[in-house]
């Protein structure tokens, strides 16, 4: 019976011997395949714009420690592609962090609904981390920037029109004209 015991055991070995070799030469034998294509030759660029407060945007937080409005503008072979916007503030505490997402949500809401557009027409995101607070818009078309929602990206009504062929200079100098600071990443 031993005999045979041992035979089992040699056998079985034997075999995770052969699995681990078979393992090693299919998987592990030191060369990796890899195939891409670079099927992108669009040349990217951004154009990111900071400010602290600012008297005569949409929202204007009368409780916030500190505000902060950030404009990035992404541009696609010398053309707008998508605009970011975020107001970001920080408070004493949660809890007062939480009654200005009450009052953002409001005012936003109302004067979307108000001038007959859907909430979500510029991809809201509302949040409170702890006591910090931040409102971000979003659109990756620039027909979505029109006479209603141009305020939440800073854009003069007399502007509107021109907007979308200015230059990433010409931006960036019309935001640092706004008091904003100014940054242009190229790829």
């Amino acid at each position: 019976m031993k005999d045979k015991e041992k035979k089992i055991k040699y056998i079985v070995l034997a075999l995770v011997l052969i699995l681990i070799a078979l393992f090693i030469l299919l998987f592990l034998n030191g060369t990796v395949t890899r195939t891409s294509e670079d099927i992108s030759k669009d040349e990217i660029s951004a154009l990111n714009c900071k400010a602290g407060r600012i008297e005569d945007g949409f929202f204007v937080s009368e409780t916030a420690n500190t505000t902060n409005n950030d404009i990035q503008i992404t541009f696609k072979n010398g053309k707008l592609d998508k605009m970011y916007y975020t107001f970001s503030g920080v408070y004493r505490s949660e809890e007062v962090a939480e009654a200005e997402d009450v009052l953002v949500h409001s005012k936003y809401y109302g004067y979307m609904g108000e001038n007959g557009f859907d909430v979500g027409y510029l991809n809201p995101s509302f949040s409170v981390v702890k006591s910090k607070y931040y409102f971000r818009l979003y659109v990756d078309d620039y027909d979505r920037i029109n006479e209603v929602t141009r305020v939440f990206f800073f854009i003069d009504k007399e502007d509107l029109d021109e907007f979308n062929s200015y230059s990433l200079d010409t931006l960036e100098s019309y935001y640092e004209k706004k008091n904003f600071r100014c940054d242009i990443v190229q790829q």
